[in-house]
């Protein structure tokens, strides 16, 4: 089915009833990708498309995190569900982060190669993006500049790339409430170890899971979502 926001169809699917879960992709590609976290979690799930990927249109205008945040709180409030489980993957755990910090709707919190810390910019790093600043300002050819994910971005979508991945969530996440589980790849190279053991340490209420995969920590670690799948379907005390 599809929901209209900011001149946008955006595509979500339903499955089953009963206690709700949302799960939020990471950038680049739809909810088919993170489906197998949803095998053997009981009750209704809701797999979100973010605009431009899987089934969901294209971006109308520049969208902020907020705007994300947004989005999905007008799914939730279409489909009548005043609180959820959460499952986010890579950007998706940001602003899974973001909601749960925010308002009161959250039951319990899965990330899952999260992203939300600021990362540390290693010295080629730290240059290119001199090297940028001063290119910028000469008002010199920029075409040559950002990640494979920016230069495959069409034009009238880099400014929403650029304002997602410069928005950091971690003082959002201090107010996390909810029982959360940080499941994080020792090889992930996208979110590195440092970020999830920094999530780990300000969400009052969390563990952390370290397993020997990569940023797709389930097509590595299959065993992660009986993990998942079991801390979602306990019964609360």
């Amino acid at each position: 089915m599809f929901y209209c926001f900011k001149d946008s169809r955006i595509f979500y699917e339903v499955e089953g009833s009963g206690t709700p879960t949302v799960f939020l992709c990471g950038w680049g590609y739809g909810s088919e990708v993170i489906k197998p976290l949803g095998r053997g979690v009981k009750g209704k799930k809701i797999f979100i498309d973010f605009p431009m990927f899987g089934k969901s249109e294209g971006l109308k205008e520049d969208w902020t995190l907020e705007d994300y945040e947004a989005l999905v709180l007008g799914i939730l409030k279409k489909e009548k569900i005043e609180k959820s489980g959460f499952v986010g993957h890579s950007f998706g755990g940001k602003v899974a982060i973001s909601l749960a910090g925010k308002y009161n709707i959250c039951k319990r919190l899965v990330l899952v190669a999260s992203a939300g810390v600021k990362p540390r910019k290693s010295l080629p790093v730290r240059l290119k993006i001199l090297r940028f600043k001063l290119a910028k300002k000469l008002g010199k050819n920029l075409e040559g500049f950002g990640s494979e994910d920016y230069k495959n971005l069409p034009q009238n979508a880099k400014k929403t790339f650029t304002n997602v991945v410069n928005c950091h969530v971690e003082s959002t996440a201090k107010n996390i409430s909810a029982e959360t589980l940080i499941v994080a790849g020792k090889r992930d190279k996208d979110t590195p170890l440092f970020m999830h053991k920094r999530l780990k340490s300000i969400i009052k209420n969390s563990l952390l899971l370290v397993v020997d995969a990569g940023h797709y920590v389930w097509v590595d670690a299959p065993a992660v979502k009986l993990q998942i799948s079991g801390f979602l379907n306990k019964e609360e005390t």
